[in-house]
């Protein structure tokens, strides 16, 4: 059958030998090998099964894995495709020049013979018997590899293709929730940070604020940490009393009149405080308000207008384009009044206000007795009966640190703390050299916070002073009572506070109001098609479009996920930076209050009959 079937009619004659030769040559070659190849697929059936199975399966393969690599425009993608796309053209050739051979030859001997159906019925019914277990290996192989390259492969790829394509650029850049890991610093492994903090900036005008991502301080100007307003926001334990430390330990040692108002226990912050000024050899105070003991005497050396702004400024009674109201009125000219003790006695108190006031019992109206009540209430506090105060003042002429502590379940003492924040703030403003700056922390500022203070952020620096907050959320000013409406409050605290430190807020709008703050970037945002092919799976390796759109800098997702310590500093460096504050590490010891000279208040207190004729 074979030798009929590979006959060939004998070509004429008139061609060129050397032509003829080459012809016959190629010709006997592409006849041996194809009579070799009918010899195995007619006789051995092993051999054919291998060779379909073998063929069926490469072809899936090709399609498969060219079908997947259609779309991608990367260079590994498309090098990929390159390829398949090669192996795929020559199956396909390999196919076609068979069936050609096949159909010359069955041409030629049809020419030759006459008959060449009864050969060809003969020939292909011995290829589909010894092919048929070789087709149906072949078809489930094809079927397995085709339905696992395009369920778990091409997904893999997909995924492994996009993963490789994002550079480290396009992460720090473009932070979003699921990279912001990548951004952010280690907790440092040294435990003396403080220490090697003070001698990198000991005797230059440089402040740490923390580390960067290598580990490494990150060191702004001494001018740049102290001339604007700081404001720190974040949970509590998340590090905002870590940064404040870390700045006012540094402060200390440059020579700064340090104080810092604290409602609430703070040991380890009280220790570094503490360790900065013995090792700067600075005076440092600390002033525990709750104390059985006299500590301090807020009027110390004031003048009859500096308590008249005082008492205004501590207990709300300017005037606005409102009005203050008739008892508020009553009230603001008592306190104008009561201003005139400064002039009577050399050194005045709060139990000696209040001891002139029962003087003046005759002249005083009763719509002020809520003014009366609550002076009664912070003279009764044993830590104003004294007439000791030098320790603001030196403080302010010479440098160091005052830690003033209250509690924030008493109305009493967060009173007294806002009377003394205002006096620092009056000795801020009236001295005559401006040299030395004085920096006033207030942490936790909704306790201590009244319209006031708001008004020195925006003047106090010409004096050369700032103020440094910390606060939880900017939901806190909800709940302060302020002759200013909360949405003015938190307006006014943003723009007076221009360098702003961010740690983990939980609280959605602060959050979205901080991812404002830090701006937009133009980002390349690619479209893709997300398709499902014929086994149900996911890819993304359809056509991609590029389009650049406006996207927040840093996301509100990363503000109400920062790990603890870790910080966003804004308005300090060009753009929103990353910042870590380590723990600072110092021995902890017990610090006794500081103790006045006590004076006798019983004379002072004893004012029943002025509360029996203002009742």
């Amino acid at each position: 059958m074979l030798g009929t079937l590979v006959q060939q009619k004998p070509l004429s004659t008139g061609i060129d030998k050397l032509l003829l030769s080459q012809i016959n040559e190629v010709n006997d070659l592409t006849r041996d090998a194809f009579w070799h190849y009918l010899s195995i697929t007619t006789s051995d059936k092993l051999a054919m099964t291998l060779i379909v199975t073998s063929y069926l399966c490469v072809i899936s393969l090709i399609v498969a894995g060219k079908s997947f690599l259609r779309a991608d425009q990367t260079l590994i993608t498309r090098a990929l495709r390159f390829v398949f796309s090669v192996l795929y053209f020559k199956a396909l050739l390999v196919s076609v020049g068979i069936f050609l051979l096949f159909s010359k030859y069955l041409f030629s001997s049809y020419i030759n013979t006459g008959q060449p159906w009864s050969i060809y019925k003969e020939f292909c019914i011995t290829i589909l018997n010894n092919a048929s277990l070789g087709m149906f290996i072949g078809s489930i192989g094809a079927f397995v590899i085709y339905f696992c390259i395009k369920r778990y492969v091409e997904p893999w790829f997909s995924s492994l293709i996009e993963s490789v394509s994002k550079t480290v650029n396009e992460y720090y850049d473009f932070p979003d929730f699921d990279n912001v890991i990548k951004l952010l610093p280690k907790r440092p492994k040294s435990k003396n940070f403080i220490a090697k903090v003070l001698r990198s900036t000991k005797g230059k005008p440089l402040i740490c604020v923390g580390l960067s991502s290598a580990d490494k301080p990150i060191l702004i100007g001494f001018k740049v940490a102290t001339h604007p307003n700081y404001q720190t926001l974040g949970l509590t334990g998340t590090g905002k009393g870590q940064f404040l430390g870390l700045f006012y330990v540094q402060f200390i040692q440059k020579g700064c009149a340090c104080f810092v108002f604290c409602p609430k226990e703070d040991k380890p912050l009280k220790n570094v405080l503490k360790f900065s000024a013995t090792t700067s050899e600075k005076p440092f105070f600390y002033l525990n308000m709750n104390a059985s003991h006299p500590v301090v005497n807020p009027l110390f050396n004031i003048t009859a207008r500096e308590l008249f702004v005082l008492l205004k400024m501590t207990f709300e009674l300017q005037s606005s384009s409102e009005g203050l109201g008739y008892y508020k009125d009553v009230e603001r000219e008592l306190a104008q009044t009561l201003s005139a003790y400064a002039d009577n006695d050399d050194n005045p108190s709060l139990p000696g206000l209040l001891h002139f006031a029962n003087t003046l019992r005759d002249t005083i109206s009763k719509d002020a007795f809520g003014l009366f009540i609550k002076l009664k209430e912070i003279a009764a506090l044993p830590c104003v009966a004294t007439l000791d105060g030098e320790c603001i003042t030196e403080v302010i002429q010479k440098g160091g640190c005052v830690v003033i502590e209250g509690n924030t379940e008493d109305e009493s003492i967060l009173l007294v703390m806002k009377l003394l924040l205002h006096r620092v703030a009056q000795l801020t403003t009236s001295r005559s050299d401006c040299s030395r700056k004085v920096c006033i922390a207030l942490d936790e500022v909704k306790y201590t916070i009244t319209t006031s203070v708001i008004n020195y952020m925006g003047n106090i620096r010409s004096y050369g002073g700032c103020f440094h907050i910390t606060q939880q959320s900017l939901a806190d000013f909800e709940s302060v009572q302020l002759r200013m409406p909360p949405d003015a409050v938190r307006e006014s605290m943003l723009d007076n506070l221009p360098f702003k430190i961010i740690f983990r807020s939980n609280n959605y709008e602060t959050a979205l109001k901080v991812s404002n703050l830090c701006g937009t970037v133009m980002k390349n945002e690619e479209v893709r098609h997300t398709a499902v092919n014929e086994i149900a799976s996911q890819t993304n390796f359809l056509e991609r479009r590029i389009s650049r759109q406006e996207v927040p800098y840093v996301h509100p997702n990363i503000v109400q996920n920062l790990p603890q310590s870790c910080a966003i500093a804004i308005g300090i460096f060009e753009r929103p930076t990353y910042i870590f504050v380590p723990i600072l590490h110092c021995e902890s010891t017990y610090l006794e209050a500081y103790k006045a000279s006590p004076i006798n208040t019983t004379d002072c207190l004893n004012n029943e009959y002025l509360e029996d004729e203002l009742l």
